[in-house]
């Protein structure tokens, strides 16, 4: 995936990670996960998606609500698990189109 990237590729990025954390959120609470392990679950897919691209998109999906990230020092990094928001957005099917509904920004 390019820095640049076209709109389908970014949000296939963003998707697949509330995906993961969607798996995460069904095991115990507060389940999710770090960069090291979101970059491996792309790994592990058909599409390459570069640690740079990751991370933008977490920073897209945390600025927009469908994400937290806090630190655990336990791991000695960020620690990612999808919000409330998120899962609303993930059962909805992704309606890009509607994204601001979900994350509470006006249009």
């Amino acid at each position: 995936m390019s820095h640049g990237g076209d709109v389908d590729t970014r949000r296939f990025a963003r998707e697949v990670i509330i995906d993961l954390l969607w798996g995460a959120a069904g095991g115990p609470r507060g389940a999710g996960f770090t960069l090291a392990h979101i970059c491996a679950g792309f790994l592990r897919s058909q599409s390459r998606v570069e640690e740079p691209d990751v991370r933008r998109a977490l920073r897209d999906l945390e600025s927009d609500g469908l994400i937290d990230r806090k630190w655990d020092p336990d791991l000695g990094d960020d620690f990612y698990t999808l919000a409330s928001r998120g899962m609303d957005f993930r059962t909805a099917r992704y309606p890009w189109d509607r994204l601001d509904e979900f994350t509470g920004k006006q249009p």
